[in-house]
């Protein structure tokens, strides 16, 4: 099973490739809109109907794939200050690894802090 980040999961929808099979953090859904709102206002990647049309998708995946809340907040803190990472991709590693899941991101320091934590992981490349 997989839990993906906010980068592979805007990514996949991209590509319309998300699995059913599937988990993400319930923070995930607000990083994939601030990643929208980035694409649209800051890079000009995509424009409005097109932010949009992906809203919509998040809307709709996002009653599909599983949300995993918030929980072991010292742990997760544990792992930031272990590796010195962000408290939120300290989450990721958190919740694959406690519920063995493939960690999907087109992070690549998330990707290689994941290995080197024994976290299965998939560093997904993006398409331009």
């Amino acid at each position: 099973m997989i839990l993906y980040d906010a980068s592979a999961f805007f990514e996949l929808l991209k590509q319309e490739t998300i699995s059913k099979d599937s988990f993400i953090l319930d923070l995930g859904i607000y990083e994939i809109g601030n990643v929208l709102w980035k694409q649209k206002n800051l890079l000009k990647t995509i424009d409005k109907n097109e932010a949009n049309k992906f809203m919509e998708f998040v809307g709709v995946w996002e009653s599909i794939i599983r949300t995993i809340p918030p929980d072991d907040f010292s742990k997760i803190y544990e792992i930031a200050e272990r590796n010195n990472t962000t408290f939120y991709d300290s989450a990721y590693i958190h919740f694959a690894k406690k519920y063995a899941l493939n960690l999907l991101t087109c992070d690549e320091k998330l990707y290689k802090t994941a290995k080197k934590n024994k976290i299965q992981a998939t560093l997904i490349k993006e398409k331009k």
